[in-house]
């Protein structure tokens, strides 16, 4: 298992959801990055 992997899993039960990990410099498509501004939260917030 890779450690994003572990990462998301550990994530998802802390959280007790799903989360979707994305490198914010990997998006490119303006319209998924307005969505995914809508409703992302910063780790070092949560």
């Amino acid at each position: 298992m890779t450690r994003s992997f572990e990462l998301k899993d550990r994530l998802e039960a802390l959280l007790g959801g799903p989360v979707d990990l994305v490198m914010a410099g990997a998006m490119h498509n303006p319209s998924f990055v307005g969505s995914v501004n809508q409703s992302r939260q910063s780790l070092s917030a949560a």
